[in-house]
């Protein structure tokens, strides 16, 4: 019935506003420094914050409580199709990051995936299929990153952000001008 963004204040501070018809509400008045973040369900929501380093949180949106998860988060916050935990890429091994979900019910973190040199999107299909992108080319994993579409005839930088429709169809994605 609405959307959510971050909404970024004269002063600086970024929080979580929800836009349903003419009325904007703060949804968590304790945070004022939210860089990305994802819903999980209708109540709960997982963020980056943006300090020195980073920290990944999850909070519950009617209470204004709020988890830390003990790992340096990359932006990319995605819910897992289907099984609803939260994967994120795990910046905290300098030589290897991991994509990685959490369990916020038994608090367990799982790597998935190694990450692409130089990339820190990616996106699941509604089937839950991972997709990421290094430079120009899209990856999907299947034990191990297979390439799908070479897309350097068709972009002219490095794909960043990237978002997949609800029915999968569909693949969006930010290309950084001049990039890899």
């Amino acid at each position: 019935s609405g959307i959510s963004i971050v909404r970024v204040e004269t002063d600086g501070k970024q929080s979580l506003w929800s836009y349903a018809g003419n009325r904007p509400l703060a949804l968590l008045t304790n945070v004022d420094n939210l860089g990305y973040y994802t819903w999980l369900d209708v109540e709960t929501v997982a963020m980056v914050l943006v300090d020195e380093p980073p920290r990944l949180a999850i909070a519950t949106v009617p209470n204004g409580a709020i988890a830390e998860i003990p790992v340096q988060p990359g932006r990319s916050l995605q819910r897992v199709p289907a099984i609803g935990t939260l994967s994120f890429v795990d910046k905290s091994n300098d030589d290897t990051w991991w994509i990685s979900d959490y369990d916020r019910h038994s608090g367990k973190i799982r790597r998935i995936a190694p990450a692409l040199a130089d990339s820190e999107d990616f996106a699941w299909t509604p089937e839950g299929e991972l997709l990421m992108a290094s430079g120009r080319l899209l990856y999907i994993w299947r034990d191990e990153w297979e390439l799908i579409a070479d897309l350097s005839d068709r972009v002219s930088g490095a794909i960043t952000r990237i978002a997949v429709g609800p029915n999968g169809r569909q693949i969006a994605f930010v290309t950084l001008e001049g990039g890899l």
